[in-house]
């Protein structure tokens, strides 16, 4: 079994999310979704270690969405 650093654990998660906000939106985006669709086995608890509120993750996932698509969709929910 690989380790992966901070920043590769972190990548899985958000990379999740954008599946996650791609397919249902980003309100769909929750840590259970998230952890249930990252590629590598990732528990609730971990996404939560990352990113301890769903606005957090939301962010995350909104910064990480190239064509700004879901920032300017949910920007109310994002500051």
């Amino acid at each position: 079994m690989v380790r992966l650093t901070y920043e590769q654990r972190r990548l899985v998660i958000v990379e999740a999310g954008l599946a996650v906000a791609r397919r249902d939106g980003l309100l769909a985006v929750t840590h259970e979704n998230v952890a249930e669709r990252c590629r590598i086995d990732t528990s609730v608890g971990t996404v939560r270690r990352y990113f301890s509120s769903k606005v957090l993750l939301w962010r995350a996932v909104a910064d990480a969405e190239p064509t700004g698509e879901l920032r300017r969709e949910h920007w109310e929910y994002l500051s």
